[in-house]
């Protein structure tokens, strides 16, 4: 499987062109996803803060589970079918929320299924984590 690195580079013109269509949404259908996302994203982040307390032995063992759900959700990806890579994606993001690659395909994954503002959300975190 083929590894995308993101770069600033690379994400800039990406992020411009989200911003411009997920600003065209509106106050469409695609609101109360964002509104759960934001919700999901507060809990993430409750989570991640316990997870810091965990063993190095666990810490292990999830990281190896998140690499199963991260290549899942490429092999979903590929397979078009980025409603379900999403699920992996997101999986992957809980158990390794520090790693910009599965930022950045869960925003391809987000862009691929139309919901630009998780997209873009997703994009800006992967640029946050690797801005090189």
């Amino acid at each position: 499987m083929k590894k995308v690195t993101p770069s600033a580079f690379l994400l800039v013109p990406v992020l411009a062109s989200i911003s411009v269509v997920a600003g065209q949404i509106g106050n469409s259908s695609q609101l109360p996803r964002a509104a759960n996302s934001a919700t999901n994203s507060s809990t993430a982040r409750k989570n991640t803060e316990t997870a810091h307390v965990t063993s190095e032995k666990t810490l292990g063992a999830s990281s190896l589970l998140a690499r199963k759900y991260y290549e899942s959700g490429s092999g979903l990806y590929d397979g078009g079918k980025p409603e379900e890579a999403i699920q992996a994606f997101k999986q992957a993001a809980k158990l390794q929320p520090d790693d910009p690659q599965t930022h950045y395909m869960l925003g391809m994954a987000y862009s691929k299924s139309k919901a630009y503002k998780e997209s873009f959300e997703s994009f800006k975190r992967a640029l946050r984590l690797s801005p090189d």
